[in-house]
């Protein structure tokens, strides 16, 4: 998984509900002080939402959230934050 992936998984953890695309781009920006393409984000929300190996869940209309797992949000061992990676 690449560093702009594991910043939108690190995003959808920490929020406090679902959030758009465009909030997922702009809070992985400030997170890794790059320029994110929102292509990028949108793409891979698309995708991770439909593969039962990522916790991404489409909750509506343009609207995402990390799935819980067992009453807990996927974060220890399941998401490398890329803080740690860079």
């Amino acid at each position: 998984m690449g560093t702009i992936q594991a910043a939108a998984l690190t995003v959808l953890t920490e929020a406090d509900g679902p959030l758009a695309p465009r909030q997922v781009r702009a809070r992985a920006q400030a997170l890794l002080g790059l320029t994110v393409s929102q292509d990028t984000i949108s793409s891979f929300l698309s995708v991770a939402c439909r593969s039962a190996s990522l916790p991404v869940r489409r909750v509506g209309r343009g609207r995402y959230r990390i799935a819980v797992k067992a009453g807990a949000n996927y974060s220890e061992h399941e998401l490398q934050s890329p803080r740690s990676s860079m």
